[in-house]
């Protein structure tokens, strides 16, 4: 007995130290000696999670939990697993069960906090993410995960709170100042520039880190009317960054060639008499080119529940594929989900929603990437809505260069370099030429310039495609006081506003050669 807890608290340290070959070893051990040791199958499981072996480590966990059913700390962990698998209907379940155990462990109520917002439930985080706090109010990171709660749900004050009490504790923790230079877009703190800008100087900064200050910089020097500081900022902030990623537009240019290659017409499978897919609407098109404030626009009328946005349509295919590469989509996934039943694929989607789809009304997927899968769509939903933002292309990649979007997303390693966007957006434009030749009016366009100038208009036409009477409320979006997770959280809470039209003028010094790229493929830029 005597040498299992010295083992077992030897693998406490190993852990700790991330020594996790040694975890293993001693965990082993202990479970030789003791099967029923269940913090050794949770270390066992948090290290194989800690080395992406994580179905391995989810079993490692079920077995700890078993044993030890009221764990806390087990569950948390358990719940987390299974959001990283997308198994969200029994995360939230495990999360759930956890929390009714009251935890009074910051770490443990931490965690339940991240499960949460990863899940949707943004006012459960922030509530989770508060109880921390309360046990451990010195922890940066905890501050900084309630302030990022607190903005997603509308509260700017909250979140300011925080952010600014996380860089009084850690006063080089980068992304809390990113994280007020997002909150702050239309009242920036000018005093906080001398402070970044010697931050900034760090030759030891890492990508992330720099990515963070340069963007944070630069939301200063645009508020200030410096657009060539702000754009030099923008550039060294996403220099290094760049490198890692190192984006190819050959490969995003091969995935989109393969897709037209198995979509030569509109009426491909057997899904074209069915009336799957009537309840769903897709709203997609390139990041920052409105999706948000139209999902919001009709979220906001009574027959239609946002579900946000959702990465379970491409999970559907690559289910259906059957292929087993680590990544979502590439070639070989769309030619063989090309040849499956689209209607397979169409019920494993809904399938993956069928706790958060209200019966009585339609839902609204908003990813804006699933412009990517509009041919699986149309065929796997026949009976589905589509419904794609189109605005000025000038604009869109100054804002999608602008914006630092999930860093460890690959579907945004173009942006950390302007010609990259711009290049990613004749992608899109033809692709989405090509949609449109084989589905012809199964695709609904907005004009975002349109949208801002004659909403009642558009917003009256949108609804019209989409089968739902007028209901003026839906020009009143930024009273929907349902958490936004994505770049535009703080200006879809405000009325409809037209600054953001033509906002690209202001680099036109920086941008005179993504004229001639458009130019080349005959993209209009001048609206």
């Amino acid at each position: 007995m005597l040498q299992i807890k010295k083992m077992h608290k030897q693998a406490i340290q190993a852990i700790n130290q991330g020594n996790y070959p040694l975890v293993q070893q001693l965990c082993q051990q202990i479970l030789n000696a003791d099967r029923a040791h269940a913090d050794a199958w949770f270390l066992l499981g948090i290290s194989e999670a800690a080395k992406i072996n994580v179905r391995k480590g989810l079993q490692y966990l079920k077995n700890a939990v078993a044993l030890k059913p009221e764990n806390t700390e087990y569950l948390a962990q358990m719940a987390k697993l299974l959001t990283l698998l997308d198994q969200k209907i029994i995360a939230k379940k495990v999360a759930e069960d956890a929390l009714a155990l009251k935890p009074e462990n910051a770490l443990t109520l931490d965690t339940l906090g991240v499960v949460f917002n990863k899940l949707g439930e943004r006012e459960t985080a922030r509530k989770v993410f508060t109880r921390a706090i309360k046990y451990q109010p010195n922890n940066a990171q905890f501050h900084y995960n309630l302030a990022s709660a607190a903005q997603f749900v509308g509260e700017p004050d909250e979140a300011r709170l925080h952010y600014e009490k996380a860089i009084q504790i850690k006063p080089d923790f980068y992304r809390a100042y990113w994280g007020l230079s997002e909150l702050e877009k239309n009242e920036v703190n000018e005093s906080r520039l001398e402070k970044l800008l010697e931050l900034f100087k760090n030759c030891n900064l890492n990508s992330a880190d720099q990515l963070y200050l340069g963007h944070a910089i630069s939301r200063i020097y645009e508020y200030q009317g410096n657009y060539d500081k702000a754009y030099e900022y923008l550039e060294l902030g996403k220099r290094k960054r760049k490198i890692e990623v190192n984006y190819s537009h050959r490969v995003d240019q091969r995935l989109f060639d393969a897709l037209k290659s198995v979509f030569k017409t509109g009426n491909t499978g057997s899904g074209q008499d069915s009336k799957q897919g009537e309840n769903a609407i897709f709203v997609l098109g390139m990041p920052r080119s409105g999706t948000t404030l139209v999902e919001r626009i009709i979220d906001n009328h009574s027959q239609v529940k946002s579900l946000g946005e959702l990465q379970n349509f491409g999970l559907a295919v690559k289910n259906i594929s059957g292929n087993k590469s680590n990544l979502v989509l590439d070639e070989a996934v769309i030619q063989e989900a090309s040849v499956k039943d689209p209607l397979e694929i169409g019920s494993n989607y809904l399938a993956s929603l069928q706790d958060r789809i209200d019966p009585e009304k339609r839902f609204l997927d908003k990813l804006p990437h699933n412009f990517i899968y509009i041919g699986f769509i149309l065929n796997a939903l026949p009976a589905a809505k589509i419904v794609c933002l189109n605005r000025n292309p000038m604009d869109v990649v100054m804002s999608n260069f602008r914006q630092l979007f999930s860093i460890t997303s690959s579907y945004y390693n173009y942006h950390y370099d302007i010609t990259n966007t711009a290049m990613y957006y004749t992608l899109f434009y033809d692709l989405m030429r090509y949609w449109k030749n084989v589905f012809e009016d199964r695709i609904y366009e907005v004009s975002y310039e349109k949208l801002t100038e004659e909403p009642e208009l558009v917003v009256r036409g949108l609804l019209d495609n989409l089968g739902l009477e007028w209901e003026p409320q839906c020009l009143e979006f930024h009273k929907n006081i349902s958490s936004v997770a994505t770049a535009s959280t703080m200006q879809v809470r405000q009325p409809l506003y037209r600054t953001s039209v033509g906002r690209w003028k202001n680099y036109a010094n920086q941008l005179e050669d993504l004229k001639l790229i458009f130019d080349r493929v005959g993209i209009e830029y001048e609206l």
